[in-house]
């Protein structure tokens, strides 16, 4: 199936290719170049990623792979944001948005940035472009100043939502997964 898919892809990028070269049709051999609108060698340069539409079936947009707000310290915890690790992942897209709905990052696979949050819950959505989930990428958002991980999270169908949440309180307990006040996020053993 993903050799068949492959196939499609190439099949579908080489008539594109082959088409968008000229601009005349049934007279390619007078036609004029059509200049491309965007220089993809610069916006790969550029770390740019393209962000889904709520379905995540079709680019939207072209998005910044560091969060466009990002000021170290600007908020009450600066994290670092990646996916990737598996395979397929331009098939990978994602976005994460805070509690009032404003986008806080979203992009595809791979991907390596940071953002800078305040306390609260954050809304998580992913996608998977062909529906057979996202084949060993995973999510993660993790403090960048404690290593604690908020988010590691893959998909295992076309779409599906989590959350996480992001506190500066002091978290107890102990650090022994077998203790009785085991607690994964906290600060340490209390």
């Amino acid at each position: 199936m993903k050799l068949l898919k492959t196939m499609l892809v190439l099949t579908i990028s080489a008539i594109f290719m082959v088409s968008s070269v000229f601009a005349g049709i049934g007279n390619q051999s007078s036609a004029d170049k059509v200049s491309p609108l965007i220089d993809i060698q610069s916006v790969h340069n550029a770390k740019k990623n393209v962000s889904y539409d709520a379905q995540g079936q079709k680019a939207s947009s072209i998005v910044s792979e560091v969060h466009p707000e990002y000021v170290p310290g600007l908020r009450t915890t600066d994290v670092t944001i990646t996916c990737g690790g598996g395979s397929w992942e331009s098939e990978v897209s994602w976005d994460i948005s805070d509690a009032d709905g404003n986008n806080v990052a979203a992009g595809g696979a791979p991907f390596d940035g940071a953002a800078s949050l305040d306390d609260g819950v954050y809304y998580v959505n992913g996608y998977d472009a062909y529906g057979d989930g996202w084949n060993g990428n995973y999510l993660v958002v993790t403090d960048a100043n404690t290593g604690t991980q908020y988010l590691n999270w893959t998909i295992a169908g076309s779409a599906e939502s989590t959350t996480f949440e992001i506190s500066s309180a002091a978290v107890y307990g102990c650090t022994d997964p077998d203790a009785l006040n085991y607690n994964y996020n906290c600060a340490g053993d209390a």
